[in-house]
């Protein structure tokens, strides 16, 4: 989106233009380590210098002025071998994106619950406000809910504050079970480890279903497989 009138300076545009891009993405490339791909997303913690949103920011919208000053964080993660920096915030280092895109933890309860948790939209704006990461809300909710999911499938679908901690302690006790982000372009990709304060924590790939099942769930509604009300389709011109 563009300003469009003939004013110059700090203002809100009276006039502007949208554009929308209709292009075709690849699947995105794995890091590689030691000259071999590695499978699953590799997350590097972000430092406790670098800040990706503070509170009040726009850190919930996908605008450009978000990533310039996050890049160079990115260029050290990729040097180092891994796809994308984990985005921690405050001194109790709170989850609140990877990369540009979303991000959802899945582990047991110390009661035998299993959630789904990711980071929560509210008045700090420092989580991005994903298409995406609505949809897999939406469609977990439907799926895995009580008496709808399949056997050994149900889980909570959980929009709260996620710390370290909290992923090092479920780690370190057999509890997590997995982990994924989610984006327009990164799609759903799971994670297989996450480098936080020098060590480096083992994510389950493929123990959670949950995560190809909603990738195929969504590969269906986008490619209209399934009828949803989400679909809209475009004629060739």
């Amino acid at each position: 989106m563009i300003g469009t009138d003939s004013s110059l300076g700090f203002r809100v545009p009276d006039e502007a233009a949208l554009y929308i891009f209709m292009v075709y993405w690849p699947p995105p490339k794995p890091a590689t380590l030691n000259g071999d791909a590695a499978p699953g997303t590799r997350l590097l913690a972000s430092s406790e210098s670098a800040v990706r949103a503070w509170p009040g920011s726009t850190g919930a919208a996908k605008v450009g002025g978000n990533y310039g000053s996050a890049l160079v964080e990115h260029a050290l993660a990729k040097k180092q071998g891994y796809d994308q920096v984990l985005w921690l915030y405050g001194t109790d280092r709170q989850i609140t994106e990877a990369g540009s895109t979303n991000i959802f933890v899945m582990w047991k309860t110390a009661s035998g619950t299993v959630e789904m948790v990711t980071s929560p939209l509210d008045e700090n704006n420092l989580t991005l406000a994903g298409n995406t990461r609505r949809s897999i809300i939406e469609l977990s909710r439907e799926m895995f809910a009580p008496g709808k999911a399949e056997e050994g499938m149900e889980c909570q679908v959980l929009e709260r504050i996620i710390t370290m901690a909290e992923v090092e302690s479920a780690a370190l006790e057999g509890r997590l079970i997995g982990a994924f982000v989610v984006g327009t372009a990164f799609w759903i990709q799971e994670v297989s480890e996450v480098m936080y304060n020098g060590q480096t924590i083992e994510v389950g790939m493929g123990s959670a279903r949950h995560v190809s099942l909603l990738r195929e769930r969504m590969t269906d509604i986008m490619y209209g497989r399934e009828e949803n009300s989400w679909g809209y389709i475009v004629e060739e011109s």
